[in-house]
């Protein structure tokens, strides 16, 4: 039960404060699988880089931001976030 919070409802107690954040929505503030690119630029700026490919008919963008010390290095889908690293600089 103290894994699941974040998917699921126990119905109270004190897993549900957790449930509760959890489902909150991270709206544009929290960088996150599934934002749009335009989200992603909006929280981090322009990318630093950017390379752009078709892979098995699918258009898959790589994009680096470099913001408050850090790296994030980004990959996009049709647009949308499929996978982030996030390293120092």
């Amino acid at each position: 039960m103290r894994l699941l919070p974040r998917y699921v409802d126990f119905g109270g107690g004190a897993a549900a404060a957790p449930a509760a954040e959890a489902a909150a929505p991270a709206g544009a503030t929290t960088l996150r699988k599934g934002l749009l690119l335009e989200e992603v630029e909006r929280l981090l700026g322009p990318a630093a880089t950017a390379t752009e490919s078709d892979d098995c008919g699918l258009h898959v963008m790589t994009r680096t931001y470099r913001k408050g010390g850090q790296r994030t290095t980004a990959r996009f889908v049709s647009g949308v976030l499929v996978e982030y690293t996030i390293t120092p600089e």
